[in-house]
């Protein structure tokens, strides 16, 4: 059964998503009208590969203004919502971006933890 979005904490700056074969994605927004996804995949050997401690303040990509808030979404897969749209983790693994309106506009191939790419498509 789907369930509506559900307000974050103001503590949660992200959304940790745990994946079928091992690692995590991150999710959050960057700034007003970004999302930020991060991966912390397995090094093949039990260990994260990326940084396991939250996302990091980067000046490669920092707004000047707050980051957008978020509630938290678990309808068929867990992700964030906002008012510009929505991503999520399906529970096949993939990265599916959503417009405000709940209308997939892209989706990845499934994201595991040996990934040497992320490819997306579109029907569009």
């Amino acid at each position: 059964a789907a369930s509506a979005p559900r307000a974050a904490s103001t503590e949660v700056r992200e959304v940790m998503v745990d994946l079928h074969g091992g690692g995590k994605i991150g999710l959050s927004t960057r700034g007003p009208s970004a999302f930020r996804v991060r991966f912390e995949l397995d090094d093949g050997v039990g260990r994260p590969a990326g940084l396991a401690h939250g996302p990091i303040d980067t000046p490669m990509v920092g707004p000047d203004e707050a980051d957008a808030p978020f509630q938290y979404w678990n309808s068929d897969g867990t992700g964030i919502v906002t008012g510009f749209g929505s991503i999520k983790v399906t529970p096949d693994g993939k990265l599916q971006l959503n417009d405000p309106m709940g209308q997939p506009i892209t989706l990845s191939n499934p994201v595991t933890p040996k990934m040497n790419n992320l490819a997306f498509s579109s029907k569009q």
